[in-house]
């Protein structure tokens, strides 16, 4: 037989347990006050235990919440990931594919190769800032409150990023997902949730970024261009250059593995091996 929301009182406790400042910023309806960071999270529990379950009335849910977050989360990663090979893959590898170096094809699967090598190794530090650096678990208290507010994140950084991908837009996927969690903190908890002070040191580093990044590609083109292209055999000094640019390359990914994964740490090495 057909369900029906939960009494009054029972609905009014499920909102008051999964979001105490539900007075903050409430939407208005006939007989119930819903702040705006509980509308998709009471949507979903309607969801559950109304329409994954219509043959037990009185019994306990197919899904539970959490099931249903997990596989909600496990979705929007998949849209995430997407829209990350849409957009900051091509970013990635639009020069290299543009000059030729490399197909469309072989592009695909360098990037697919080394974006997972790269997570598994060197992931943590960014994940430890996004999960924990903006806004603090602790400061909003409630566990579900906090995954259904990063979930919405998720789910949000991947639709902008893949709604600016089909427009051709080359955006960043970690503005997104940054400001996707301060949206979701101020929402659940207020200003005062965000780790402002971190937020600072973020959005430095994205005006750092393309100041840096500009200044070294420059200089790099520039010898290049002295001692390849303007030499009478240019072949002959990409062979002699070739190697040396290689093992610089290798030796930052080496000092990356010492100083940024786990095993590097426990190494204990000191500092100035990396000067070595």
């Amino acid at each position: 037989r057909p369900h029906h929301l939960p009494d009054e009182i029972n609905r009014r406790a499920f909102l008051l347990k999964t979001c105490p400042d539900a007075t903050r910023g409430r939407i208005a309806g006939p007989d119930m006050h819903i702040c705006p960071g509980c509308f998709t999270l009471f949507s979903l529990f309607y969801c559950n235990h109304n329409l994954l379950n219509p043959l037990k009335p009185h019994g306990d849910p197919i899904l539970d919440l959490l099931t249903l977050l997990l596989y909600a989360s496990i979705a929007a990663g998949f849209l995430m990931a997407f829209s990350l090979g849409a957009n900051d893959v091509a970013n990635s590898m639009a020069p290299s594919v543009g000059a030729r170096a490399i197909t469309v094809r072989q592009a695909v699967l360098i990037a697919a190769g080394l974006n997972f090598l790269g997570a598994v190794f060197f992931g943590s530090e960014v994940t430890d800032t996004i999960c924990r650096g903006i806004v603090p678990p602790e400061a909003i208290g409630d566990p579900n409150l906090l995954a259904m507010g990063m979930l919405a994140a998720l789910l949000s950084a991947g639709l902008w990023v893949l709604l600016a991908t089909f427009t051709g837009l080359p955006v960043s996927s970690t503005h997104s997902i940054v400001g996707s969690i301060v949206g979701f903190g101020i929402v659940a908890g207020g200003v005062e949730v965000v780790n402002w002070s971190n937020m600072g040191g973020i959005v430095l580093s994205w005006l750092i970024s393309p100041f840096f990044g500009g200044l070294i590609a420059f200089l790099i083109f520039v010898h290049i261009r002295r001692f390849v292209l303007l030499q009478s055999d240019p072949v002959a000094h990409a062979n002699f250059w070739v190697p040396v640019w290689g093992s610089l390359t290798l030796g930052l990914i080496v000092l990356s593995f010492l100083y940024k994964t786990p095993f590097g740490k426990n190494l204990h090495l000191p500092g100035y091996v990396s000067l070595g």
